[in-house]
């Protein structure tokens, strides 16, 4: 099987959604957002409200306790009052891909999309991302641009995925 892969405008996070049926995506589709964290009290916040800012609304977000030894378990309990929010907490830091593999094993998302902790999604990020994978089913991976900011704000560069673009 051939994988094309599309290029979507810049956001502000590595974004990737992976789809083993593209040509069974309907817009309602699952999507699973897996964040592994670990000593992210003063990024997590900022990660929460740009994933409850999302335009496409069906998405669980399973975040990953890595062994935070901050107050990130505490955050993660308040996040958690929300029923799309599932946490899973490992007792030591298994590092950023044991992380997600913890994540990726308690998905049941169709699609899957990783968010570091200390990153943010635009509020259209899912939703277009779901649009390339509806309209497009020959694409079977989608990957977003990144835009690097200081804490307060200031663009500091812009880096676009090195693959080939597709538009739609």
């Amino acid at each position: 099987m051939k994988i094309k892969i599309s290029g979507l405008p810049i956001h502000y996070s590595l974004f990737t959604i992976h789809y083993s049926l593209p040509y069974l995506c309907p817009m309602s589709s699952l999507v699973s957002i897996i964040t592994p964290a670990f000593n992210n009290a003063s990024t997590l916040r900022e990660t929460a409200d740009s994933v409850f800012a999302q335009s496409y609304g069906n998405w669980e977000w399973i975040v990953v306790n890595n062994g935070s030894e901050d107050e990130t378990d505490s955050i993660l309990k308040e996040l958690a009052s929300d029923n799309r929010v599932n946490v899973v907490s490992l007792e030591k830091n298994l590092g950023v891909s044991g992380g997600r593999n913890a994540g990726l094993a308690q998905a049941t998302g169709d699609f899957i999309c990783f968010l570091d902790a200390d990153d943010r999604l635009t509020p259209e990020s899912l939703e277009a991302r779901m649009k390339v994978m509806k309209t497009r089913p020959e694409v079977s991976f989608v990957d977003g641009g990144v835009r690097k900011i200081d804490p307060i704000g200031n663009e500091l560069s812009l880096e676009q995925p090195p693959f080939r673009r597709c538009t739609l």
